[in-house]
């Protein structure tokens, strides 16, 4: 049987994290490993009393907090031969683990690399939203999909185990010895809300193959929106999709225009929404989001066109 090793980052979210413990004991098939990386300070001994007899325990507490620092700990440290990432705030139904093993033994190619599951209480876009998206080129083409400006296609619930070409890290499982060979890159030097997954999905499918299964499936709860931060965030989010396209994007003229579009349609997208959406606290937040956006465009906007790419690499298709 094949071991497999669950790594959750976490950080100051105990009741969050508790409940996602429920769901991996509650697995039809568990883990052989869990193993805690603590940004905060939780009760190790409590933890420990919660896992099940038969499966090992890590638990690691380290500083400055990052997400992508996180994961890179837990990979190293993780002895399975499948290393699942989960949130802190995801609850599985009770066959995940076995559904995402599954496709790794169903492949016969032996470049799969990871599998992800789907969220299934994620609300849809307004409609609005997908035009919007796709006259300014933030997204095309089928979902999963890296685009050589970089932007994204969104992830989505597909109809059977599909190929992609990046997968969400809170839900995903990798081959150990493809961790070996790629780590997770802090792409904004605070850990969250940045592009962290994609950036990893951009180098390691130039390579191996990803796929999503929409048989392995969870619940996401994350935690009420606060118009805290969300400035910083927006600028996060712009810079991110700026250093996508330079470390990854085809540095032509076309797509320089098309990167400059993208960013355009993500300023005004997120501003507009402040006039739209319903609820007081979601037009705050979104409007500061939207500033922040503007904030990052008007940082990288006129350097766009001399950038010349830093590792520019040909893509290649998602099925």
């Amino acid at each position: 049987m094949s071991s497999l090793s669950v790594i959750i980052a976490t950080m100051d979210r105990e009741e969050e994290l508790y409940r996602c413990l429920d769901s991996i004991w509650a697995q039809s098939r568990l883990p052989q490993e869990l193993v805690i990386v603590d940004d905060g300070a939780l009760d190790v001994e409590a933890l420990r009393l919660r896992v099940p007899q038969g499966v090992e325990f890590q638990y690691h507490r380290k500083s400055p907090p990052g997400l992508s620092a996180s994961r890179n700990l837990g990979a190293r440290v993780a002895k399975g031969e499948f290393i699942l990432f989960l949130d802190d705030d995801v609850v599985l139904e009770r066959n995940f683990i076995e559904e995402i093993l599954r496709v790794f033994h169903e492949d016969e190619t032996e470049r799969l690399a990871g599998v992800s599951g789907v969220i299934t209480n994620r609300g849809s876009k307004p409609k609005w939203f997908s035009l919007w998206a796709r006259f300014f080129l933030m997204e095309k083409g089928p979902p999963g999909r890296l685009l050589p400006w970089g932007y994204y296609s969104s992830a989505s619930i597909p109809e059977a185990v599909k190929e992609v070409q990046w997968i969400p890290g809170g839900l995903s499982c990798f081959r150990k010895e493809v961790l070996e060979q790629f780590n997770f890159w802090d792409m904004n030097q605070k850990g969250r809300h940045g592009l962290e997954d994609v950036e990893f999905g951009w180098r390691v499918s130039a390579t191996y193959t990803l796929k999503t299964t929409p048989f392995a499936r969870l619940a996401h709860y994350p935690p009420q929106r606060s118009s805290k931060g969300a400035i910083q965030r927006g600028l996060r989010q712009v810079m991110g999709h700026a250093h996508l396209f330079r470390l990854h994007g085809e540095q032509s003229l076309l797509n320089k225009a098309r990167f400059l579009w993208a960013t355009t349609g993500l300023v005004l997208g997120n501003l507009g929404a402040a006039l739209v959406v319903r609820g007081k606290d979601e037009r705050i937040w979104r409007l500061l989001l939207g500033l922040g956006n503007l904030v990052g465009a008007l940082k990288i906007l006129p350097q766009a066109a001399m950038w010349k790419g830093l590792a520019p690499k040909t893509r290649k298709r998602a099925g």
